[in-house]
């Protein structure tokens, strides 16, 4: 069975307490994550931005709140939680926000329409992720950022911590009524490629010049960025 096929009713379900669950998981911390692309988005002085795997458009009113003048395209491949965004959507820069349901695999969106392009916790969900990656590429004139799960680099770490998470986010998945997908949640980040693993892809897959990641929580988010720009390549 095709994986959108599985993880798209998954979202559909969790879409009405996917705030509340994404706050009480990560106690509180995947905002912090995310204000750090938001600020990683300003060193580009875009002019507009699409955030792809939107969710309930947390990234996107960070961003809209941050950069007022920003004209912000989100799109999510579940018209539930696109209905929970829309719901979010109030005076001031957040009008600025277009919310529409979309595959990142096929993009309804010019050869570099959009300044900067980003997507949180979503790419790991992509069912081709080289058709993916080509077409956030694609679009995306100045730059790509990326924040995703990863494994930390020490193997002992990585083992433990992984253990934890295995116990206790399933644990705590059960008052959503649907634990397994708080297993997917883990499995996925274990199993997907970071660092260097995915920078290849990136590489392969993209027409940028510099490519960089940053690493948070010793290895167990990162923030990957492909850019035209001459900042040098760093790895955190």
């Amino acid at each position: 069975m095709p994986k959108s096929q599985v993880i798209k009713p998954m979202f559909d379900i969790l879409a009405t307490k996917y705030d509340f669950f994404n706050d009480l998981l990560s106690l509180f911390i995947h905002r912090y994550w995310k204000r750090k692309v938001i600020e990683k988005v300003g060193e580009f002085r875009p002019k507009n931005l699409l955030d792809c795997a939107t969710g309930t458009g947390d990234l996107a009113f960070m961003a809209a709140s941050r950069y007022p003048h920003l004209k912000i395209e989100a799109i999510d491949f579940s018209s539930v939680m696109i209905e929970v965004a829309k719901k979010k959507l109030g005076d001031g820069p957040t009008q600025a926000i277009s919310f529409s349901v979309q595959d990142i695999q096929k993009l309804p969106f010019s050869d570099q329409q959009f300044d900067v392009t980003t997507i949180s916790f979503g790419i790991r969900n992509v069912e081709n992720l080289t058709l993916g990656l080509k077409e956030l590429g694609r679009v995306s004139k100045k730059s790509l950022l990326i924040l995703e799960f990863g494994k930390p680099k020490n193997k002992i770490i990585s083992k433990i911590m992984f253990q934890i998470l295995y116990f206790f986010v399933p644990l705590l998945g059960t008052f959503s009524k649907d634990k397994s997908a708080y297993h997917y949640l883990i499995e996925s980040s274990e199993k997907f490629p970071c660092r260097e693993n995915f920078i290849n892809l990136l590489i392969a897959n993209t027409n940028f010049k510099k490519f960089s990641y940053q690493s948070f929580m010793g290895g167990l988010v990162y923030l990957y960025c492909a850019s035209n720009s001459n900042e040098n390549t760093n790895h955190q």
